[in-house]
């Protein structure tokens, strides 16, 4: 690879390789930590648990779009050497995020007694519950400013730093969460193990960006609130796109939880966990996408742009079809492992059904769009895009769980993920390319579609010859999935290696 070659790419293996090895990580301490706590939690604490953590996927919303600001600005400042430009704003970012760490713990707990009214938590749970709800507030206060120092990493491309932090909190997790659920300590300690155990890689990773940018200084001398100025029509736009990302992730639960309570949030986590672990295998490459576009517009690469897009789009379905394929047809011993249900009830599988779809179409039609257009100057039109979809996933949700149940919230998030993803993709992604979309589709299907049908009919071999025992699911599921992944890598192992090389860009047809 030549030296002047952007350095997503150079990073790119690395970056994934940590991914995975941490994405392995969550997902193996995920089947045994929501096994344990479905089995040692009863149905309020354990709602209540999955409701507090639905509440932290919203801390994004917090820093009002300034993180992805942080990205975009160390992507770009780190290629033209503007390191005093980027202490003053990487210190500004990271004290206004100090100050709304400090007003956010008065303010949750003013709102402590509607949220135990509204989540129906009983009478004689509140005092634990409250002491619970207080701890995960200010640990959640602690984690937010040190947030900034994942985006610097991140713009950086050095998102191999934060999956290695992030392996350290998860074995943190994976040891201590499991003595304390089976010993039976208390649930405030459940919960303070787990705000542990996530805000630590977040502090550290404050060392390694001082061992990368040494010049980088956070001092409060640095703070300087014009500073924000240039970017907050950025940030705001990003925040409005955060937000409908946070909608369509954790929605659900809150959803779910104000308005059933939250010990029916306990079967639909049921279902929605495999949906998320799902998101889990498909996100690593979107986390690199928008400081690698950050990267190349900063250098006016418009047909890098266009070479990323299509072959990163063509990556994204290679990997989510057949992972999704093999969560939906395996989703019924996947609840059970998660659950110890003997006999899952049908609605965590209608659930997990819409979930996992929803999520597939969401990786081919948005994601990529979504983390390239933001970073290249058209966050405005994304933004409209943002609003719609969020207010009718919201709307629809809250409609639907009245009138249908449990399902109409699943279904609340599908139909809002369809109708935007295809928008985006005739709307945005086309015009972004410089194509018509049903091009702009071919070619991204193209190079990887005898790999995506070689696995599939892989899969539906082994579900016609080779049906699933009754014991050793773990393995069997494992073994499934091993088998699955050969035949596609076999077969995709040269479109891997020109996606990751320095690679012509992509032309019409």
């Amino acid at each position: 690879m030549s030296e002047d070659a952007p350095s997503w790419k150079n990073h790119l293996w690395r970056n994934l390789g940590t991914g995975y090895l941490s994405l392995v990580l969550r997902l193996f301490s995920g089947f045994i930590l929501f096994r344990l706590m479905f089995q040692y939690l009863d149905e309020v604490e354990f709602g209540f648990y999955a409701m507090l953590w639905s509440l932290f996927g919203f801390m994004i919303l917090l820093d009002f779009g300034l993180g992805l600001a942080a990205q975009k600005a160390t992507a770009q400042r780190s290629e033209t050497g503007d390191q005093e430009g980027l202490s003053v704003l990487i210190s500004t970012i990271f004290w206004s995020f100090v100050g709304v760490s400090v007003v956010l713990v008065p303010l949750a707990l003013l709102a402590e007694p509607f949220v135990m009214e509204r989540a129906i938590i009983p009478v004689e749970k509140r005092e634990t519950f409250g002491l619970v709800y207080r701890t995960f507030f200010i640990g959640l206060a602690v984690i937010f400013p040190a947030t900034t120092f994942y985006n610097v990493l991140a713009g950086l491309q050095r998102l191999d730093i934060s999956n290695l932090l992030n392996i350290i909190g998860t074995l943190i997790s994976l040891t201590f969460l499991p003595i304390a659920l089976i010993q039976g300590w208390a649930f405030q300690r459940v919960m303070l193990i787990s705000i542990i155990a996530a805000s630590l890689p977040l502090l550290i990773s404050y060392s390694m960006v001082r061992r990368l940018l040494p010049e980088l200084s956070i001092h409060p001398k640095h703070y300087n609130r014009a500073a924000l100025g240039p970017v907050l029509a950025f940030s705001l736009a990003a925040f409005l796109i955060a937000f409908s990302d946070v909608i369509l992730a954790k929605t659900d639960q809150a959803v779910v939880s104000f308005t059933v309570g939250v010990a029916a949030l306990t079967v639909y986590q049921a279902g929605f966990k495999a949906a998320e672990m799902f998101t889990m295998v498909t996100s690593q490459l979107g986390r690199f996408l928008a400081p690698a576009a950050a990267q190349l517009s900063g250098r006016g690469d418009k047909e890098g742009l266009i070479d990323l897009f299509v072959r990163s789009s063509g990556f994204m379905l290679l990997l989510a079809t057949p992972v999704g394929a093999l969560a939906a047809v395996y989703l019924e011993p996947l609840i059970m492992l998660l659950t110890g249900y003997e006999e899952v009830p049908q609605i965590c599988l209608y659930v997990g059904w819409c979930l996992i779809f929803a999520t597939w179409w969401h990786v081919f039609a948005s994601l990529v769009t979504k983390s390239m257009l933001v970073m290249t100057d058209d966050e405005k039109p994304l933004l409209r895009f943002a609003v719609i979809e969020a207010v009718l996933n919201l709307v629809l949700s809250v409609i639907l769980v009245h009138r249908i149940g449990l399902l109409g919230v699943a279904i609340g998030t599908l139909i809002p993920t369809v109708i935007m993803g295809w928008l985006r993709l005739h709307l945005l992604a086309a015009p972004f390319t410089g194509r018509s979309v049903f091009v702009l589709i071919a070619q991204i299907v193209r190079p990887v579609l005898v790999p995506i049908v070689a696995s599939l009919i892989a899969l539906a071999v082994l579900i016609k010859f080779f049906p699933l025992p009754d014991s050793g699911l773990i393995f069997e599921l494992g073994a499934r999935g091993f088998l699955v992944a050969v035949v596609l890598g076999s077969l995709s192992y040269r479109h891997i290696r020109a996606f990751a090389g320095k690679s012509a860009a992509v032309t019409a047809d």
